[in-house]
């Protein structure tokens, strides 16, 4: 099992639905960085147990992480997009 614990003293942050959906509601108007969090499940090494053999911890890539730069006027609502891909991962390479 894996968890994440998400702690910031930013109060605008969400969580995305199934279909990569967000919402953040009453920012005031500004200038803000965006950033796009996805955890990587690509291996980067594991532990194996002497005795056993057995693998008794995984170890991943850094997660990925994309900004955007976006203002926001008084009132206004704007869409933004982050087109992810397999190949933004890093692999270890």
């Amino acid at each position: 099992m894996r968890g994440y614990l998400f702690v910031d003293d930013h109060p605008y942050y969400a969580r995305s639905d199934a279909e990569g959906q967000f919402v953040l509601p009453l920012v005031p108007a500004g200038r803000y960085e965006l950033v796009c969090w996805m955890p990587n499940w690509l291996k980067a090494r594991h532990e194996r147990d002497p005795e056993s053999g057995f693998v008794t911890r995984l170890f991943f890539q850094p997660p990925l992480c994309v900004t955007q730069t976006l203002t926001i006027g008084p009132n206004e609502t704007k869409q933004t997009i982050f087109a992810l891909s397999l190949g933004l991962f890093s692999d270890g390479s």
